[in-house]
């Protein structure tokens, strides 16, 4: 049987019935450097770090995200108000047409922090 690469999210709350995102499981590596970022926290209110190292921490941050977000939607049937399909972002400026909402939504599942908080969330209950 081959290996399962991709998951489908509905997205019912966001864009309505039958919504849905088909998201890329991120590869090892990526979710190393994803769970490194998570781990570490807001790194803007960490008094140990330079300026400098934060602005680097940041950039690369917003770099990774970028990277999972639009290398990660593989499949959508998201509409704009006017019920006209929205293309799947190929580059960040195409996020600006979406609401925050939306936005939060994919960056959460497209770099496994939903999955992480899930599982938490699984562990606290056993």
């Amino acid at each position: 049987m081959p290996r399962v690469t991709s998951y489908r999210v509905p997205t019912t709350d966001l864009q309505g019935e039958n919504s849905y995102v088909v998201f890329r499981r991120l590869g090892w590596k990526t979710a190393r450097e994803v769970n490194k970022y998570l781990v570490i926290g807001n790194v803007q209110t960490r008094s140990d770090l330079t300026v400098d190292e934060i602005e680097k921490r940041i950039a690369e941050e917003e770099r990774l995200t970028s990277e999972c977000v639009l290398n990660g939607i593989l499949e959508w049937n998201w509409q704009d108000e006017a019920g006209t399909p929205i293309p799947i972002p190929t580059k960040m400026e195409d996020l600006d047409a979406l609401t925050a909402d939306e936005v939060t939504f994919l960056i959460m599942h497209a770099t496994g922090a939903s999955r992480q908080q899930e599982l938490k969330e699984a562990e606290a209950k056993n």
